[in-house]
């Protein structure tokens, strides 16, 4: 099996220091290495601004956005069934973090489920996650040398690695 490509995995090695938590909960989604969210956030905003969206609306977008990062990141059991095929909710976001091998590489949908379902990445066994983190990698325990690791030739392996 050939294994992700070398941007993906690179991008991975940034990505890896959110999913590193070993408990899910609101405030897991700030968990957040800084070339990761500068990424993230310039894929959205930059576009947004290319195409002439209204300020009001970026910061309608962020807001929205920045509840839903961490209602998902919840360790909630709210469930509002007619919402979940619409907007992901906190369990189908748990399982893309959940440390289970079943669950890798699943639920990459950030707000639309549906997504996962047309990628056949969807991954739902109707309850929820026994653990998290990542489970072939351990990281280093400090800030630096998590915010270094990336830039290491060696970096993060992935989950395919």
């Amino acid at each position: 099996m050939v294994g992700p490509i070398p941007v993906v995995r690179f991008l991975w090695s940034f990505h890896s220091i959110h999913h590193s938590s070993k408990a899910l909960d609101w405030i897991a989604g700030s968990r957040t290495h800084f070339i990761d969210l500068v990424v993230g956030r310039g894929f959205i905003l930059l576009p947004l601004e290319f195409f002439g969206f209204a300020h009001s609306v970026v910061l309608a977008y962020l807001a929205f956005v920045t509840i839903h990062a961490t209602w998902t990141h919840c360790n909630s059991a709210l469930h509002v069934k007619w919402l979940e095929p619409i907007l992901v909710m906190p369990r189908h976001h748990h399982w893309h973090h959940a440390a289970e091998e079943a669950a890798i590489d699943k639920n990459f949908a950030i707000h639309f489920p549906w997504l996962d379902k047309v990628f056949g990445t969807s991954y739902d066994p109707g309850r929820w996650p026994t653990g998290y983190g990542l489970v072939h990698t351990q990281l280093p325990g400090t800030f630096w040398k998590q915010f270094f690791l990336p830039f290491k030739p060696s970096g993060v392996k992935s989950s395919a690695d």
